[in-house]
């Protein structure tokens, strides 16, 4: 008899069968939450190609200064995240002042925390090439901010 069968032996058959249960349910609810990131970070790819065309075409087109195109483009991608993860992704569309404010403060703070990570590790890892760096920070930053996202500021 393996460990699996003498632990299923020694529960009564109705616990073996809530722990069934239990473990289904959480494998339904990794597989929601997994879905739910698979938007999110679809909602925040859109996010950043706001921001890019917003700044090559005012500096391309319209002689912007790329300092001001950016931030242009940052505002805009920004109240786009917003709306489509209020009303697409979380679908959580009330108090959406407050909801902003947290989401426009949680913008901020994690690209502080993105900048002085990547920061750090191009300063301690010299030897790997700094797109891997960036890459693997910004899969890091994206769990963090849908975390973030699902508990403090769409819940």
């Amino acid at each position: 008899m393996n460990p699996f069968e003498r632990f299923a032996a020694a529960l009564p058959q109705r616990q073996l069968s809530e722990l069934l249960l239990f473990l289904i349910r959480t494998d339904h609810q990794l597989i929601e939450i997994a879905r739910k990131y698979v938007i999110f970070v679809t909602g925040g790819s859109v996010g950043v190609l706001i921001a890019t065309g917003t700044t090559a075409s005012l500096t391309e087109f319209f002689d912007w200064h790329p300092r001001y195109s950016y931030a242009l483009g940052l505002f805009f991608a920004m109240i786009f995240t917003f709306l489509f993860h209020s009303n697409v992704t979380f679908k959580n569309t009330t108090r959406w002042k407050t909801r902003f404010t947290k989401f426009a403060f949680l913008v901020v703070a994690l690209a502080i925390m993105n900048w002085t990570i990547s920061s750090t590790l191009f300063e301690i890892l010299p030897d790997i090439h700094y797109l891997i760096i960036i890459v693997v920070v910004t899969v890091f930053i994206s769990v963090v901010n849908y975390s973030v996202s699902r508990w403090w500021v769409f819940r």
